[in-house]
């Protein structure tokens, strides 16, 4: 069974189904876009739902599909001679006689729709998959279901910064203290005693008279 998904408020679930499948195809020949549109409609789902990622070959690790953005041109579906044909080619000189191709597909459903869609794949084998997908497969597959998110919604942007206190002033210089009142002009001197009259010349004496007495 699916674990249960996890916590993710406001979410869309929806279930992916994973599983490998051997392909008894020339890798060099293999269509992926063509190999899609006939499991899609096996599954009766949109091709947009599927997803495919090359298991062996030079295009290991690489997906295909519809919902990647990917043009419907591949390998096998470009134009002979083109630079990408001649590289593919180079590189599988040593696959072209092995007859197989590993590959992973990935089905993305709506939560709790996939069941009709496991048992389908459940039975695909090379006995009826030849007509129906255009290669046989060479391996029972074992569909593998998880819960997956198939939208989430999109996260408030980040509430911005509280605003920066305003710069502090700077302090007011401080007031230096009040002067002291002036001092009282200085007291004059006591004034001097006035000086004193000046002293009468002595009297002077007598003319002396001639003839008079001794």
């Amino acid at each position: 069974p699916p674990s249960p998904p996890p916590l993710c408020p406001g979410c869309s679930w929806g279930e992916s189904i994973e599983m490998s499948l051997s392909l008894d195809t020339d890798p060099l020949t293999f269509s992926p876009s063509d190999f899609i549109d006939r499991l899609a409609a096996t599954l009766g789902l949109n091709p947009h739902r599927l997803t495919l990622r090359y298991m062996s070959g030079p295009e290991a690790g690489e997906a295909f599909g519809p919902s990647l953005g990917s043009d419907d041109a591949n390998a096998a579906d470009d134009a002979e001679g083109t630079e990408r044909r001649r590289r593919l080619r180079h590189r599988l000189r040593n696959l072209l006689g092995s007859g197989g191709l590993d590959i992973a597909v990935s089905v993305r459903m709506v939560l709790g729709s996939s069941a009709s869609a496991v048992q389908q794949l459940s039975n695909l084998t090379n006995q009826n998959t030849t007509s129906v997908l255009g290669v046989g497969v060479n391996n029972p597959p074992t569909p593998q279901l998880n819960i997956i998110v198939l939208y989430a919604p999109t996260p408030p942007p980040p509430s911005p910064p509280p605003p920066s206190p305003p710069p502090q002033e700077p302090p007011a210089p401080s007031e230096p203290p009040p002067l002291p009142p002036p001092s009282p002009p200085p007291s004059p001197p006591p004034a001097l005693p006035p000086d004193p009259p000046p002293s009468p010349p002595p009297a002077s004496p007598p003319p002396f008279e001639p003839g008079g007495a001794p």
